[in-house]
């Protein structure tokens, strides 16, 4: 039986859009660790702000979220409804 996901949001500062291209790398590094289980990914947009909404299993989300700020450290992710 598969585990309840969990959801999360990044939210992206302004003036990172030039590094967005290493999100790239980010799905890159996760696909390539092999790592079982579930993750689902969407933009938000909301007025001149961005951020990047996932839902995933604990032990999923643990390494992505790792993944995400080794490329990203200002970011900001917090568990959301």
């Amino acid at each position: 039986m598969s585990q309840p996901l969990k959801s999360y949001l990044i939210r992206i500062p302004q003036g990172n859009e030039s590094r967005i291209l290493a999100f790239e790398e980010v799905l890159m590094q996760f696909h390539e660790s092999g790592q079982a289980g579930r993750l689902v990914l969407s933009l938000v947009a909301s007025g001149q702000s961005i951020g990047l909404h996932f839902a995933a299993e604990e032990a999923v989300a643990e390494l992505f979220s790792g993944l995400v700020y080794s490329a990203f450290p200002d970011v900001d992710i917090v568990e959301s409804e």
